[in-house]
């Protein structure tokens, strides 16, 4: 089809390295921001699927599925979605 992603032409292996390393990077910016700019609740709801995230991460180009990321994605958005406006009507 003529498409030039990291896809086409990274290994499997360089793919689920690169996915692991921007999750990790993730992570650590997430607990970088002060908590004037990312309330604790927020930081909490991300960090509570980090388990998902992490079993997301080993199995991205293991499994023919993109099951695991887009379960990880929508739950992080539906925590996102709930936790901000429970933080400013609370």
């Amino acid at each position: 089809m003529g498409k030039y992603t990291l896809a086409t032409f990274w290994p499997a292996s360089h793919l689920r390295l690169f996915y692991i390393l921007v999750l990790l990077a993730v992570y650590v910016l997430l607990l970088a921001l002060p908590g004037s700019l990312l309330p604790t609740a927020i930081r909490s709801a991300a960090f509570a699927l980090l388990p998902l995230s992490t079993a997301a991460g080993w199995t991205y180009t293991l499994w023919q599925s993109p099951r695991p990321s887009v379960l990880v994605m929508v739950l992080f958005i539906l925590l996102q979605l709930a936790g901000w406006p429970a933080e400013y009507l609370a």
